[in-house]
């Protein structure tokens, strides 16, 4: 789930801007503590670890624009 929530995975030491970055690592810390040694848990974890690592390179969608002349296109946009 978490991998799969828009914005950039945040390096160590680095804030978040209005709920945009978010830091995988430490809701996968706080989710292995919670687990308290359970097996699945420790799993699921790495499997998202490894899937935000994938998915953490750029943020890309399709944007819709139209300009004062009438002229609209769709443009890709990363970030």
């Amino acid at each position: 789930m978490v991998a799969t929530v828009p914005g950039r995975v945040l390096a160590d030491g680095q804030e978040g801007a209005n709920g945009a970055n978010f830091d995988v690592e430490a809701i996968l810390k706080k989710a292995e503590d919670l687990a308290q040694g359970d097996e699945l848990i420790t799993k699921v974890a790495g499997d998202v670890r490894q899937a935000a690592e994938a998915n953490s390179k750029a943020v890309c969608y399709w944007q819709y624009y139209c300009y004062w002349n009438g002229y609209c296109e769709y443009a890709y946009y990363c970030f």
